[in-house]
């Protein structure tokens, strides 16, 4: 069965001819009608087996940083997903909103669902509700705020962004004309790219240091440490103590490599 996109779609847009005249049915017996039917059952089960895929799709969409206003990267990532199982009429407007049509195999079906928008969600957070007629819905819990990334100034983010996922072993996940994101697990570094831009020159108070990371290490290892973030473009500046050392990275920032 080809990749399908958003799977639980596929439920919502079923069109069940009950055997008596909808017009004589109400809502509640249309609505009986569709989940009692095979047709909806046979994708409910489709839908369970492919749940794994969808929640990995879901995850890469949403670890596409998508500022207000700024969400056409994900957009377009989006646009790809749904091309690719052969939808029909896929298009993106012009503040990100991806649209595309899958047809039904019934030629006289009306179009239930014609588009969706993307929210980011804490997948960790999603619990299973007891919805109308007993359909299991999923909705988070009570809101709560959670840091995304620590956010760097610099003048060139794509060089940063390497230049710490070489240094810390975490992987690019976006690089874009605003800045690059690199993590690895929950812990995420965004780099943004900003002009003009004045570098630290710590420990001068007339150019602040803007922002400083505290790198944990085995201090035992600091002279292979040390050696290999130099190779890497960094900085050995003054200042020490018993189990830290103080460097700044390719920007100027400057880091601590401590134990």
């Amino acid at each position: 069965m080809p990749n399908r996109v958003l799977a639980a779609c596929v439920a919502a847009a079923l069109i069940v001819t009950p055997a008596v005249p909808a017009a004589a049915q109400s809502p509640d017996e249309r609505t009986r009608a569709i989940v009692d039917s095979a047709a909806f059952k046979q994708a409910a089960a489709f839908i369970k087996s492919d749940q794994d895929r969808f929640v990995r799709e879901l995850v890469t969409l949403t670890e596409i940083p998508a500022p207000p206003f700024k969400e056409q990267a994900r957009a377009k990532a989006f646009l790809e997903m749904l091309r690719q199982p052969g939808l029909s009429d896929v298009e993106m407007d012009a503040e990100g909103n991806v649209m595309g049509i899958r047809r039904g195999t019934n030629p006289g079906g009306r179009l239930l669902l014609r588009d969706l928008r993307l929210r980011r969600i804490d997948l960790r957070r999603l619990r299973a509700v007891s919805g109308p007629r007993g359909i299991d819905l999923c909705r988070g819990d009570e809101p709560t705020m959670s840091i995304y990334a620590v956010t760097i100034d610099c003048p060139d983010a794509k060089v940063l962004s390497h230049f710490y996922a070489d240094a810390l072993g975490m992987e690019i996940r976006y690089e874009g004309d605003v800045g690059s994101l690199i993590g690895t697990g929950g812990k995420q570094v965004m780099f943004q790219n900003v002009a003009p831009y004045t570098a630290p020159r710590w420990p001068d108070p007339a150019h602040p240091q803007q922002v400083h990371l505290d790198v944990q290490v085995d201090y035992r290892e600091i002279a292979a440490l040390e050696e290999k973030v130099l190779a890497l473009g960094a900085t050995r500046l003054p200042g020490e103590g018993e189990n830290w050392r103080v460097y700044a990275d390719p920007a100027g920032h400057p880091f601590c490599l401590t134990g």
